[in-house]
Parts: C-alpha cells; sequence; structure tokens
C-alpha cells in the first residue's frame, strides 16, 4: 500500500484526524471512558480493554502527556502515530511509548474514528538478545 503523504487536500482531513487522535487521548488520560468511547469504532469499542483504566483500579504506570509523531493517509484511513508519556507510580520515572491509531470515517455520522489501536514496540538490536552473545560465545 502506498501512503500519501499531506498536501492541501488532504491536510483538513489530516487535521481532523490528528483532532480525533488527541481528543480521544485526553479523555484516556483522564479516565473517562464514555468519552473514549465517542472517539471509536463499534468494534474497537469490544475489544478494547476498559476495565484496566477505570478510576477505581490502581494502575502501575499513568499516562501524563503525549505528542502528535505522524499522520498519513492510506487507501480509506487515516494513521496517526503518537508518543505517550507514561509515569511509573511508585519511582515516578517517566516513558514514552509510541501508539499507531488508524482511523476510518463512519459511514452514518461521517465522522472519522479510531478503529484500532498498535503498541509500537522498538525492536531490540540483536546484539542486545541473549542468543546472540550465547552463539558469539560458543563460536
Amino acid at each position: 500500500m502506498e501512503k500519501e503523504t499531506t498536501s492541501q487536500s488532504q491536510t483538513p482531513q489530516l487535521s481532523s484526524a490528528e483532532k480525533e487522535v488527541a481528543h480521544f487521548i485526553d479523555a484516556y488520560i483522564d479516565r473517562e471512558i464514555n468519552k473514549m468511547r465517542s472517539y471509536m469504532t463499534d468494534s474497537f469499542q469490544s475489544s478494547y480493554d476498559f476495565e484496566s483504566i477505570k478510576a477505581e483500579h490502581p494502575q502501575k504506570k499513568v499516562p501524563v502527556s503525549f505528542r502528535m509523531i505522524r499522520t498519513s493517509k492510506e487507501a480509506g484511513s487515516v494513521t496517526v502515530v503518537v508518543e505517550i508519556m507514561f509515569e511509573n507510580q511508585k519511582s515516578g520515572s517517566q516513558k514514552p511509548l509510541q501508539y499507531s491509531y488508524e482511523l476510518i470515517k463512519d459511514s452514518g455520522s461521517g465522522k472519522l474514528l479510531i478503529n484500532s489501536e498498535k503498541n509500537l514496540k522498538k525492536a531490540q538490536p540483536f546484539y542486545k538478545k541473549p542468543l546472540f552473545w550465547i552463539l558469539t560465545i560458543l563460536g
């Protein structure tokens, strides 16, 4: 699939996608589940783990801030990559994690809704993997 970069005609749709994701993450940080649902497709809502973010459940790490990384448009969808800063409740240390959100246009309302969320874990370099060192030492 070929990705398109921002052009004049796409700017409003990409900007709208970024706003929808920003509102969703704001609701996530504030633990406002009903507000989060308003930015999600029905299928994404059914697969999302809302229990893990309820206010009555203590969390080890909580989201404290975020920033947009990039936005791109593919056939029929818009992808927004966001870096969310999580804070460890015990130590106070912070760690950024990147997430990719895919948005599609709702056929009923015409509004862009989040259809999926993907954690973009950075791949560990090969030399940091234990198997690399075992093979290196054993020859």
